[in-house]
């Protein structure tokens, strides 16, 4: 997994993923916000490669699982950047 850019502060990464024996891709979106920090958009599984690639970027400010589906790997990278603020679906608390 890498980042590829988009434009100047928003980069993607695409993986892999399945769910129920089909294959479905995912992908994570890191945009640098005016502060210089990251916002980290439904995150891919964490690896040390991508983590030190986006640490490259600069300070994981957010972190965000936007619904009940993309939120599979948020655990590791809150648990890598406890600093930064977690946002979630109402409810997502309850089903995890």
């Amino acid at each position: 997994m890498q980042l590829i850019p988009l434009t100047e502060d928003i980069w993607t990464v695409g993986a892999s993923h399945s769910m129920f024996g089909l294959h479905l891709g995912s992908r994570m979106t890191v945009v640098r916000l005016p502060s210089g920090g990251l916002w980290l958009h439904s995150p891919v599984a964490h690896s040390p490669e991508l983590q030190t690639a986006i640490d490259g970027l600069g300070p994981v400010e957010h972190i965000v699982a936007p619904n009940y589906f993309h939120h599979m790997y948020v655990g590791p990278w809150a648990r890598a950047y406890p600093d930064a603020t977690l946002h979630s679906s109402p409810g997502l608390e309850k089903k995890r």
